[in-house]
């Protein structure tokens, strides 16, 4: 009894399949879009699958883009090492962002209003000072907002009228800073 192998790849398998030019353009695209949705959504882990099934299924494809990518930044004589830490230095901003990020309405001094609320809202009366603690926060950030846009409007009036702008901007920019600054104190010190 004999036993051949036979080393000849099939062209039926789905592999194959998607090599052609086509298929792999349209897959591609999906690929990328499916990973960007993902991201959006904070699923970054099925976000990066999706990139490794595309390297995985278009090795050479992968291989092309980076002898191109290579020589363009020959052409333009920029260090591959310094594209590499500029796209790293992007999406580790990116990732920041997405993992920091809070809703627009409570960004300023949301570790304040969550600390003040645990620490102070409990008890009998625990529904009245949690929302009075939500209104003292509440106005202070508008309080705070306001004098940032009156800042603004005085730094633009006097830009526009050839005036010494930079040290009007420099007190809204230090109070801004300052309530940043402080919000993160609190929330490092309040805990989570």
């Amino acid at each position: 009894m004999t036993i051949t192998l036979n080393t000849r790849p099939s062209k039926s398998g789905l592999i194959d399949l998607l090599q052609k030019q086509r298929t792999a353009a349209i897959t591609i695209g999906l690929l990328a879009v499916g990973s960007v949705v993902l991201a959006v959504q904070s699923m970054y882990f099925a976000s990066t699958m999706m990139v490794f099934i595309g390297c995985y299924l278009y090795p050479t494809k992968l291989w092309m883009f980076q002898n191109q990518f290579k020589s363009q930044l020959r052409r333009a004589n920029i260090s591959p090492a310094l594209a590499m830490g500029a796209f790293l230095g992007f999406l580790a901003g990116i990732t920041l962002l997405a993992w920091h990020s809070e809703p627009a309405q409570a960004q300023f001094f949301n570790n304040a209003q969550t600390f003040f609320t645990k620490a102070f809202g409990q008890g009998n009366n625990s529904a009245g000072l949690t929302s009075m603690i939500a209104l003292i926060i509440n106005v202070i950030r508008a309080l705070f907002i306001l004098y940032l846009l009156f800042g603004l409007v005085q730094v633009i009036n006097a830009q526009r009228q050839g005036e010494e702008w930079k040290d009007l901007a420099k007190t809204p920019f230090l109070v801004m800073m300052a309530g940043t600054i402080g919000d993160l104190l609190i929330g490092q010190i309040g805990g989570p």
